[in-house]
């Protein structure tokens, strides 16, 4: 019994640990089944980046198109010399006028839907909102879209008075010579020289706001503060403006279902702009006119309801603005201000 035994114990040893296994069933893996979180899920939205919003203050229009009046600073401005104003005894004040004319703005509507299915919506499992999903979709789509609008209109060459074209040293991605700070100074010089305003805004692109807030010209004016980074607030001290804003928003490229593709919509330029506050009927370098036939005075809104023939919910998104230059004058634009 024991040659038995013996021949047979290579075999036990083998199977010993089987044994165990088998009175450990069932594992974790039998008492589970895989599912969706409720709780976390990956959306990719931008919130933040854009600036079509955040440059010109808007205004809320009653009708889609409309005309408002402008007046002739030459008028406003021009000395008439002592030769008329100097005021003879009993004789009548010199008595002048100033011309108007007027400008025009006229908001187009952008909208885009999302359909979403009775089936889809019964059937989502419970860490999806498919109606938070497409408004979320909806919206996002629109503020590309705007994003891209605004840039067209407002930062691009040939669209102000003054435009710069930066090239090889002069870009200020050449640390060795270029000189950002002599050439933001003279573009609010050449805008306050021809208006009498100077500009409070300085909008760039993400790449030239990386490029300046490296440049050793720049950083040299704050090396004993004590910062190892600039931030948007002492970039705005330093190009003598109110506000310094960065134009980081990115959109896909690529065709539908196309290889990925990504890039910043506002390119590599900058603007300095003088604006004037909101409420005020001083001059300005632009404005953005919002039809409040949509989105309650915003020129925005969301809309959604349900479509019998398809059984499906629809949710639209609408924008009704017109971005407008009102005064290429009060505009300084800096094109390929880095490589």
């Amino acid at each position: 019994m024991f040659d038995v035994i013996e021949k047979l114990l290579p075999t036990l040893m083998v199977l010993l640990p089987f044994l165990f296994l088998v009175g450990m069933l069932p594992d974790q893996t039998d008492v589970h089944v895989d599912g969706t979180l409720t709780n976390f899920a990956q959306k990719f939205i931008q919130n933040s980046g854009f600036v079509f919003d955040k440059v010109f203050t808007s205004l809320p229009v009653a009708n889609a198109s409309d005309k408002y009046f402008t007046y002739n600073r030459d008028d406003f401005w021009r000395d008439e010399g002592d030769g008329d104003l100097m005021l003879g005894d009993g004789a009548p004040v010199p008595r002048y006028g100033f011309r108007m004319s007027t400008g025009s703005y006229s908001c187009d509507v952008r909208a885009v839907a999302k359909q979403v299915s009775k089936g889809v919506e019964r059937n989502a499992d419970p860490g999806i909102n498919v109606m938070q999903d497409a408004i979320d979709f909806c919206m996002q789509k629109l503020m590309i879209r705007l994003e891209n609008q605004w840039v067209a209109d407002f930062f691009a060459a040939s669209l102000w008075t003054t435009t710069s074209t930066l090239s090889g040293t002069t870009q200020w991605s050449d640390f060795d010579d270029s000189d950002p700070i002599t050439a933001i100074d003279n573009g609010l010089d050449s805008v306050e020289g021809l208006t009498g305003l100077r500009p409070n805004v300085f909008v760039v692109g993400a790449a030239v706001d990386l490029k300046l807030k490296r440049h050793p010209l720049i950083r040299d004016l704050y090396k004993v503060t004590n910062t190892d980074s600039i931030s948007d607030e002492m970039m705005a001290r330093v190009c003598g403006v109110q506000k310094y804003l960065v134009a980081r928003a990115v959109e896909a490229t690529n065709l539908e279902a196309a290889t990925a593709a990504y890039a910043r919509i506002a390119g590599k330029h900058a603007l300095l702009a003088h604006v004037a506050p909101d409420g005020s009927d001083g001059a300005t370098a632009g404005k953005v006119f919002k039809w409040n036939g949509w989105g309650n005075g915003e020129g925005v809104a969301v809309n959604s309801y349900y479509e019998e023939q398809t059984r499906s919910t629809i949710v639209e998104a609408f924008a009704a603005v017109d971005f407008k230059i009102t005064s290429a004058d009060l505009g300084y634009m800096f094109i390929d201000a880095v490589a």
